[in-house]
């Protein structure tokens, strides 16, 4: 990455991104992420059939993360909420078996919790459209949808290799079906194949 701007560019985006930062007294400390395939991703939905707890669970892998690099230093975190959950502390106390967890809000927009144990603290919200309020959730929204993009790349090239003249597909729903329709007719993928790509309903 990235995979459409020469070093250069990237390396003149850095500085002015930078400088921004600096005189914003912010610093950008890094971004991580937790992939999900689509194989794994119908593999868990099968088995919890639920959206949010999916969401959730790969999300508070990254949360723990936060908590355990803290440094001692208090940690205010942003999330957008995971789709029509309102309520997060037992899901928290779950992720966090360790901390000590406490309910500051629960509304129908926002849910917010501090958590503390183990000289750690953190404050965690989660926030119906959260990216339009918080500037670290929008380049997390950004980040995301640049991975997503990329492994749509490499799953483009490797059918389109196997089925010469094929079009891409973006991947959402309608087209998807598109595509599936396009590789059945070229007779390259076994509905095997076509079961693990594919969306559980």
């Amino acid at each position: 990455m990235p995979a459409a701007l020469s070093p250069a560019d990237v390396a003149e985006c850095a500085r002015e991104a930078a400088a921004y930062l600096a005189a914003s007294g912010l610093e950008y400390l890094g971004a991580r992420m937790c992939v999900v395939d689509e194989g794994r991703y119908n593999e868990i939905i099968s088995r919890i059939d639920n959206k949010a707890t999916l969401l959730f669970g790969r999300a508070s892998i990254l949360m723990r993360r936060l908590w355990e690099d803290s440094g001692g230093e208090t940690v205010y975190l942003t999330v957008d909420r995971h789709g029509g959950r309102k309520f997060y502390a037992g899901l928290l106390d779950i992720a966090f078996p360790k901390a000590d967890i406490r309910i500051l809000m629960q509304t129908d927009d926002e849910s917010a919790y501090r958590l503390s144990g183990g000289g750690r603290e953190m404050f965690v919200r989660f926030k119906v459209r959260a990216e339009s309020i918080d500037s670290a959730v929008a380049l997390s929204s950004m980040w995301a949808k640049y991975v997503r993009e990329l492994f749509m790349r490499l799953f483009n090239d490797y059918w389109v290799e196997r089925a010469g003249g094929l079009k891409p597909t973006a991947g959402y729903w309608v087209d998807a079906e598109r595509f599936l329709a396009d590789l059945r007719a070229a007779s390259v993928i076994t509905d095997a194949e076509i079961a693990r790509f594919t969306r559980v309903k």
